[in-house]
This record gives C-alpha cells, sequence and structure tokens, in this order.
C-alpha cells in the first residue's frame, strides 16, 4: 500500500504555484496520497513536497518532474512511520492543481474520500467549518488548521453548537508554525462538547489559512475543504433526491448576525424547483435534498442570498449515518468559477475504480463544454463535447459505452473548457465496484478552476 520514495537531489525552484493540504495521515487507521497536476501544456513542472510535523519541524520531502498537463502521484515517504499526523506543503515551477486521497487501503479500500489542496487565492485569516460532530450516530469529525504563511501565526478557534447540540465554546490563542497544521480530533480533543454534538466552527489567525475536515464513523468517511470566503451566491453541481438509493442533503451554515433570506433552484429531471428559506444570524441549516425535490431528482443547483453563507453538501447511498457510500464537497462559490477547469485524477475502470463527472453551467448563455482527458497510464487522450444549457449540467460516467474510447485501464488528468467562455464547475466521484455496497468506497472532489 505504502510506496517508500528516495529524494536524491534537491530542485531549486523558481516558485510559481504552492498547494496547501491541512491534514495529512499515515498508516492506522487512514493513509493519504497526493494527485498533482501540472495546468502547463508546454513546460515540465518540477515539484517538491514537504511533510511536516505539527511542531513546524520537515518529517519528510519528495520531489518529482510532472511533463506538460500530466500526473505526478505522491505517496507517505518511508522516512514517515507510525500513526503520524501532519500536513504538507507543494511546491511548483509551473502552475499546478492538487487533490488529495484518504483511505484504510489504496488497493482495496473500505473507507475513501478525497478533498482539494488551498491554492494562496483559497486561503484567508478566516476559515469556516459548516458541520462537525461528537459521538454521535456513531461518527466524529477530526479537523486540521494549517499555517499558509512563512511566520508563526496564532488562530482561535470558535465553535457553535446546533440547536440540537447547542454547546459553545472558545479556544486560543494556539500558534502555528508556518506550513504546520494544528489538527484537533474532537472525539478526544473536545470530549467537553458532549456525545451527540453537532454544529460548526469558525477559526480566526494572525496570518492566512488552510483547513479541512474528516468526518469518520464505521464503514463511513467524509472529507471537505474548509471555506475562507462566505458568498451570496452559490453552487451545488450534483445534487440527488432519494433516486437510486442515493441522497444528497446540505448543511448551510450564515456566519453573520442578520438573518439570510435565501433561494435554492435546482434544475434536472424533475424541472425547475425553487425553494426559499430564511437561516437566522450563526445558525447551521441541516436538509436532506429529497425535501425540497421530491424523489426521483437527479441535477444541480444554485443557491443565492441576501447575506454571505457558506456550507456543504453530503452524498451517500442508504442512510447518511449508516455504513455505505459516503463523500462530501464545499459547495462553490461562483465567484471563483471560470471557464477552465483542472482534474488531477481521471481513470476509467482501474484498480477495480470508476468515476462520474458531474459538470455545471454555472453562466447565462448555452454553451459547449469541451472535456479532454489526458494519459498517464493505459489507453490514449480522448477529447468528448457536449451542449450544456444555462444552469444545467453534465452527467458522464467514464465507464459508460459512449466514452468508451477512453479504454478500460486509463488513468491520467483531465481539462474542462467552454465556448463560447462560460463559468463552469465540476465535481468528481470515484468509487471501488469491487468492494461491498456496506463499505464507504466513494470519495469526491471538485475540478480545480484556473
Amino acid at each position: 500500500m505504502r510506496k517508500i520514495l528516495f529524494v536524491s537531489s534537491v530542485i531549486i525552484l523558481t516558485l510559481i504555484s504552492q498547494i496547501l493540504v491541512p491534514t495529512v495521515t499515515a498508516q492506522g487507521p487512514l493513509t493519504s496520497a497526493f494527485a498533482v497536476q501540472n495546468q502547463s501544456q508546454t513546460a515540465t513542472a518540477h515539484v517538491t513536497v514537504e511533510f511536516y510535523n505539527q511542531n513546524g519541524t520537515t518529517a519528510a520531502s519528495d520531489s518529482k518532474d510532472i511533463p506538460p498537463g500530466g500526473l505526478g502521484n505522491f505517496a507517505i515517504p518511508g522516512a514517515i512511520t507510525g500513526s503520524w499526523v501532519g500536513s504538507v506543503v507543494i511546491r511548483s515551477d509551473q502552475p499546478v492543481s492538487a487533490i488529495v486521497s484518504e483511505t484504510d487501503d489504496f488497493g482495496n479500500p473500505t473507507v475513501w474520500g478525497n478533498y482539494e489542496g488551498f491554492t494562496s487565492e483559497t486561503t484567508g485569516t478566516e476559515i469556516y467549518l459548516p458541520f462537525l460532530l461528537r459521538n454521535r450516530s456513531g461518527r466524529s469529525t477530526f479537523f486540521g488548521v494549517q499555517n499558509a504563511s512563512t511566520s508563526t501565526a496564532q488562530i482561535w478557534i470558535h465553535y457553535k453548537g446546533h440547536s440540537s447540540s447547542p454547546t459553545n465554546k472558545d479556544l486560543g490563542p494556539i500558534s502555528i508554525e508556518p506550513g504546520a497544521s494544528h489538527i484537533r480530533f474532537q472525539s478526544t480533543d473536545d470530549a467537553d462538547l458532549g456525545d451527540g454534538w453537532m454544529g460548526s466552527v469558525i477559526i480566526t489567525g494572525t496570518q492566512k489559512l488552510a483547513a479541512s475536515v474528516t468526518d469518520i464513523g464505521a464503514n463511513v468517511l467524509y472529507n471537505y475543504s474548509g471555506v475562507t470566503a462566505p458568498s451570496t451566491h452559490l453552487l451545488m453541481p450534483f445534487i440527488v433526491g432519494n433516486r437510486s438509493g442515493q441522497d444528497t442533503a446540505h448543511a448551510i451554515l450564515n456566519p453573520g448576525t442578520i438573518d439570510a433570506h435565501i433561494t435554492i433552484t435546482y434544475m434536472g429531471s424533475s424541472g425547475t424547483i425553487v425553494k426559499n428559506y430564511t437561516l437566522g444570524g450563526g445558525q447551521m441549516w441541516n436538509l436532506a435534498h429529497k425535501d425540497h425535490t421530491g424523489p426521483g431528482f437527479l441535477g444541480s443547483a444554485e443557491l443565492t442570498s441576501d447575506q454571505p453563507v457558506l456550507g456543504i453538501v453530503n452524498h451517500t447511498y442508504g442512510p447518511f449515518s449508516g455504513g455505505g457510500k459516503k463523500m462530501s464537497y464545499t459547495a462553490i462559490n461562483a465567484s471563483t468559477a471560470t471557464d477552465k477547469i483542472s482534474l488531477p485524477y481521471a481513470l476509467r475502470k482501474r484498480s477495480n475504480k470508476e468515476q462520474g463527472i458531474i459538470i455545471q453551467n454555472a453562466g447565462d448563455t448555452t454553451t459547449t463544454i469541451t472535456l479532454q482527458f489526458i494519459a498517464t497510464l493505459g489507453g490514449t487522450s480522448q477529447t468528448y463535447t457536449n451542449n450544456v444549457s444555462p444552469g444545467g449540467f453534465w452527467n458522464l460516467g467514464t465507464s459508460w459505452d459512449q466514452y468508451s474510447g477512453l479504454q478500460d485501464g486509463f488513468y491520467g488528468t483531465a481539462t474542462i473548457t467552454s465556448n463560447p467562455p462560460t463559468d463552469i464547475v465540476a465535481i468528481v466521484n470515484t468509487w471501488n465496484y469491487a468492494v461491498s455496497s456496506s463499505q464507504d468506497s466513494l470519495g469526491s472532489y471538485i475540478g480545480v478552476n484556473y
């Protein structure tokens, strides 16, 4: 499962791109790995990955060259042993994007999760974690807060309980060295929240920060990236309402003190459905989408609000708290959407894994979306196109017959563009079809707009 990586030389970089990974695990019970895509189509990217202990010292490092448009995989180095938990900083002399995979076994996972690395544009001195748990329905969360600067950061952590478990608390100041993370396990570090606690966390700091959350139980794993900029306009590319044994739900947080008047527009198999809701200041709204859409819905959603809000979407096969396939993604701030997306990790029927890619047209006009797969292993590069109307989405499974040109065993990266240039967003779902339906082999990451 773990590949030992040897570093034979040090590459001095002209730094163009830096990506932060707030929570990294090695061995029992979870292990992390990273997929890094070179966004340049003409130049090789020289990439270094540094692993940081929580006290700010360097635990290990690795480096490799990634060809134009190509993929570089990084595993936990052999120098790191035991149940290590820390953070990673990825540096490159070309623009790159990266995602994290987290699992108990890369070869035959019973739990699987993904989340996106942070760029300098997605860090901030405030960061929001809309959904955390402590010993609730068999699940607890843990989160890492990473210092994205070159100076020591002081942070303050503010816990806000949901109305069903209204315990609040404040922590800080806590010092974090550059590149390092402060990592908290709610089950052990936050026992004073009590069993059954559900709520949100707001973190403030003296330097820019990144953060990520892992939500874990028996055969259950959700991951998501923290949010640094609440928005009045959020996008949710993939919504399911009680369809084929699947459901999605959102946890929306209003971090301000003023009521937020929210409109959610669902577009998909049941047509257009519009719902309105008022969310009080400091409150979190947890709702299964089937309660809005009714059964059988498949589509996307757009949220607008008169106050900045943020949130995540949870996706499940079967009950949200029971075992089975689970994933999370952060509701996307519409201001970050562009006409170009990087997918650092793409495959077709490889190592018992399949993928679904969901692309949402966030613009006001119909556009032709082009999806180009770039092979690293197992097959040749392929390009597909589709016309998508405003607010609509393109849902494709890489194993479906119409994409058979991709070839079984394909492994690489992908880029997505729109023409005429229109804002688009995407998520990628990955699952292992060879394990029991009671095991959580489903992970998701947001395509990286650039």
